[in-house]
């Protein structure tokens, strides 16, 4: 009976969401631990998270200032820089936002939004990868197994400081929908597939 009642509550959303934090904790604590560090890897010679935690902060003070996130003229001074092809965290402001709140204004802020944005991204992938193969039909098990082998892949372990690759959580959610699409094409499923697609 109790072994009933764990795998009903591993089946859930709830479930699923909480086991994959643990687990995505366990698999990649050491990119997520210290809040308040840079994350040095060296199987991209580019360190680029200065890059993605400058555009944390500047994503969120633009757009919580009425300002355009993807134009700035402390770059390029006095000219200043277009930067809708080169902001890649704007899309992350909701967390960034939240992160800035919950630490109560603290200057490290972009840095814990981006080991945040890190772990949940992670999670994410995990999570929805996992739904959209038990949408399809497959076990718990059989599931879990490729959810895992595609969340904690070489690919975004390699990219782990790009915030940008690490939305790669949207395939598996965008897939997710598009099934449920697919089994019920009421308009409101369509609706959603159609803005997780976008």
């Amino acid at each position: 009976m109790l072994l009933k009642g764990v795998l009903s509550f591993l089946d859930s959303r709830t479930g699923t969401f909480a086991i994959a934090l643990l687990f995505t904790l366990g698999m990649i604590h050491n990119y997520v631990f210290p809040l308040n560090s840079l994350l040095y890897t060296t199987g991209v010679k580019g360190q680029d998270c200065g890059q993605m935690i400058w555009n944390l902060w500047f994503a969120n003070e633009a757009i919580t200032s009425g300002h355009n996130p993807f134009s700035t003229n402390l770059i390029f001074y006095p000219l200043g820089a277009n930067l809708a092809h080169h902001t890649l965290a704007a899309g992350f402001f909701p967390i960034t936002f939240l992160v800035k709140k919950l630490s109560a204004n603290d200057p490290l802020y972009p840095l814990y939004a981006f080991k945040t944005i890190i772990l949940l991204s992670f999670t994410l992938l995990l999570t929805f990868s996992y739904l959209t193969l038990r949408e399809i039909g497959l076990t718990l098990w059989a599931a879990f197994i490729p959810a895992i082998g595609y969340a904690f892949s070489n690919f975004y372990l390699l990219h782990v400081i790009h915030i940008n690759h690490l939305a790669g959580f949207l395939i598996p959610l965008t897939a997710l929908f598009l099934i449920r699409a697919y089994k019920n094409p009421a308009s409101v499923n369509l609706l959603i597939a159609a803005l997780a697609a976008s």
